[in-house]
């Protein structure tokens, strides 16, 4: 590869990254396009796969997904994603089989049994798929700045699932968007009892402590 262009694949690749982490995933897909065009390894189909997943283009991002792990069966980011994506679009067998194989090739790893245990569970694995499907519809609807309609989807999502703490610092940061602080000190101050060691929760503590405090 020409160097000029090598130096540019790992500046697409970088960039993309970062705005995946800020929740930009199609100017980050458009990059990541760029840099397939030149190379096709394992991590940059990982990055494009994971900005279509991030879309909501789950068939679409299996199929990269599925791609990367039949050129490398222990990249355990592609593995969980792939398997979190068949369970999304339901499917079953699928789900059942790729964990199921993971847990026996790697016993002690708790994410696998986990998850081969939430594929065999119908209860289980119907509330993960109502619950992911309430984030989504929330996601999509703070980008058009609809956050009453957001919030409700995400108070449906944390009454089925009120043991997960992302669900919790959602509304608590939507609050905090709408100025709304006491609401969102509410909801700050159960995230933080969940996981005090959350980095990023620590952060939205500290900040609403400061306008409470004003």
């Amino acid at each position: 590869m020409n160097p000029f262009i090598g130096f540019l694949v790992v500046r697409w690749r970088l960039k993309g990254q970062k705005l995946l982490q800020q929740g930009k995933s199609e100017k980050a897909k458009r990059l990541f396009e760029k840099v397939l065009m030149y190379d096709q390894a394992p991590e940059n189909l990982f990055n494009y796969a994971l900005s279509l997943m991030n879309l909501f283009e789950y068939e679409k991002a299996i199929a990269y997904f599925e791609k990367i792990r039949m050129q490398n069966e222990d990249y355990f980011l592609n593995n969980l994603s792939l398997g979190e994506s068949y369970l999304i679009t339901r499917q079953w067998n699928k789900a059942k089989e790729l964990f199921y194989e993971l847990s026996q090739k790697n016993p002690d790893n708790m994410a696998y049994k986990n998850y081969f245990v939430l594929a065999n569970d119908v209860v289980k694995r119907e509330k993960y798929v109502a619950v992911k499907n309430y984030l989504d519809d929330a996601v999509k609807l703070l980008k058009k700045s609809d956050y009453i309609s957001a919030i409700e989807k995400l108070n449906k999502a944390e009454l089925m699932a009120p043991e997960i703490p992302m669900i919790k610092n959602s509304l608590g940061e939507i609050y905090f968007l709408m100025k709304d602080y006491d609401k969102a000190f509410e909801y700050f101050k159960k995230v933080i009892a969940m996981e005090p060691d959350n980095p990023k929760y620590q952060k939205n503590w500290r900040k609403i402590l400061r306008y409470k405090n004003k």
